[in-house]
């Protein structure tokens, strides 16, 4: 992203979100970068998940899947 970083972004829509202008969302946050680390500073950001790459399209499937079940069970 050019001028923001996922993390960035990711935080301004939490803002938005809790400001009230906007519905909550999901996040499914994509990286190629596997590390413990960064995966957690993702999460801490506010993506509810993330998934890295390369990625089968099963995998992003079964990721979207989650996601949607989490809604449905009002955990997001």
């Amino acid at each position: 992203m050019p001028y923001l970083t996922g993390n960035q972004a990711t935080r301004k829509i939490r803002q938005l979100e809790e400001d009230g202008k906007v519905e909550r969302s999901s996040i499914l946050g994509v990286s190629a970068n596997v590390r413990e680390e960064q995966q957690k500073e993702m999460i801490e950001a506010g993506m509810d998940d993330v998934i890295t790459k390369p990625f089968k399209v099963d995998e992003l499937v079964a990721k979207i899947r989650g996601l949607i079940e989490r809604i449905d069970d009002g955990d997001v």
